[in-house]
């Protein structure tokens, strides 16, 4: 970043600038699982030692809570290839099968719309218009996220089946 001529590249600079941050992050993340770790050895320890029932809920949720941060890493660090972290774009068409392949395509079209948000991506409605046929919506957006965890499908499209 102190290299002369860093910033001269707008576009460069903040790609560097993204990578920063997400290593950033990820060694953040590592040194939280690390300290649950510990966590768990000490309270675990602490059990043997005290032999007391009272802790075995404590040691659970704790227990709990690193196997859910673990699973994340695990999920990311598989999910990490070269094009995993580019955006995806979702298109459905409901096909031929009348009004329930419509109506499966617009429940496939929420479905994917509340995944995004829970997970947190920026969605942009490419274009969605109904189907000349059955009036049901033809839907395509983009899910746009720093690094997806690659969960979404790149493509996806319904043919009604």
């Amino acid at each position: 970043m102190e290299a002369p001529g860093f910033w001269d590249d707008p576009e460069k600079s903040q790609e560097s600038m993204k990578v920063l941050k997400s290593l950033k992050d990820d060694v953040e993340v590592y040194q939280q699982l690390k300290e649950q770790y510990e966590e768990v050895e000490l309270l675990l320890e602490m059990g043997y030692e005290e032999n007391d029932p009272a802790v075995i809920p404590e040691i659970q949720e704790t227990l709990d809570s690193f196997k859910e941060a673990f699973e994340a890493i695990r999920i990311k660090t598989l999910l990490s290839g070269e094009y995993d972290n580019t955006n995806a774009i979702v298109t459905l068409h409901a096909g031929a099968g009348g009004t329930e392949s419509c109506d499966w395509a617009s429940m496939l079209y929420r479905m994917y719309s509340r995944w995004a948000d829970k997970k947190g991506y920026k969605k942009k409605e490419l274009t969605c218009f109904p189907d000349r046929d059955t009036l049901s919506p033809v839907a395509e957006r983009k899910s746009e996220s720093e690094k997806p965890e690659g969960l979404e499908p790149r493509h996806f499209q319904d043919g009604g089946r």
